[in-house]
């Protein structure tokens, strides 16, 4: 009997330290850039909606239903309400799977002013859009290239300068070179991150060629369909060939770009590695 009610402490204490751990999982993996997968979502909604809940019912009623050993009307009013309960429990995990599955992906609706409204299954509504940067802008420009560098540094081990600074020397290329086209990212109208064009390749011979040098997106932002909605803008506004690269240590990166990649081109995209800078990446024609 003792070793029958420690199994059941520690069963109960395993399923809700996992609760926990998969509530907690999102914030952490999103400050160290790790994606939190469908795959983490869907166990995290199975244990927190129904597996947790579940065990717990059951545990309160064994627990009563030995208390309550001779009054059997009160054993049958416990087992019915926790009955109901669990009746109620098994329809709000039905309906919560059934939201997920239904809204994961993100409705994109584009507006004729270039800006994209992102309706999700949390009903969060966002009003994502891009405009160029401006020579007027420079200091902002400057200030969001260092927030970048900043995210950046995990992977590319670069430190600050003894002004406190990573600094980016192709800032004034922007305005200067042709073929290069600096966007700011906003959400609701709020500075939220950018992207960085430039009409070249660097590892691929491409008809009438583009590349993302930089797509930076704040962390307040990520996990919401703001990068996804962006990067098809950009898509859209710049037809021909077109080249994606992220080093080999950038693993987020790489998940990203190819969930996009592969969804805007409906897996109409060649891959290839560039061995001498460390670099993969992605290649397709949207002229086509």
């Amino acid at each position: 009997m003792k070793f029958y009610k420690f199994f059941k402490c520690l069963f109960l204490i395993i399923v809700v330290g996992t609760t926990l751990l998969l509530e907690l999982a999102p914030k952490y993996l999103l400050q160290q850039n790790i994606e939190f997968t469908d795959k983490l979502v869907i166990l995290k909604i199975i244990m927190t909606w129904f597996i947790t809940p579940f065990v717990l019912i059951m545990y309160y009623n064994n627990t009563m239903i030995s208390k309550l050993k001779d009054n059997s009307g009160m054993i049958a009013a416990v087992s019915l309400g926790n009955g109901i309960i669990l009746f109620v429990l098994v329809c709000c995990f039905i309906v919560r799977i059934g939201v997920f599955v239904l809204f994961q992906d993100r409705i994109e609706t584009p507006l004729n002013n270039g800006q994209v409204v992102v309706e999700q299954g949390d009903l969060i509504f966002m009003n994502i859009s891009i405009e160029p940067i401006v020579i007027e802008q420079k200091s902002v420009f400057v200030q969001m290239m260092e927030l970048y560098n900043y995210d950046f540094s995990v992977f590319s081990d670069d430190d600050i300068n003894e002004y406190g600074y990573f600094g980016y020397s192709r800032i004034d290329d922007y305005w200067n070179e042709e073929g290069r086209y600096p966007f700011f990212i906003r959400v609701n109208g709020k500075l939220a991150g950018l992207v960085l064009i430039r009409s070249c390749c660097e590892h691929n011979n491409l008809s009438n060629p583009h590349n993302i040098a930089e797509f930076f997106v704040m962390k307040k932002y990520r996990r919401k369909g703001v990068g996804k909605a962006v990067a098809i803008k950009i898509f859209d506004m710049f037809p021909g060939g077109w080249e994606i690269s992220q080093w080999t240590n950038n693993l987020p990166a790489q998940n990203f770009w190819n969930k996009v990649v592969a969804e805007y081109t409906s897996g109409k995209y060649n891959t290839f590695i560039a061995k001498e800078k460390n670099e993969v990446g992605f290649t397709f024609d949207n002229s086509l």
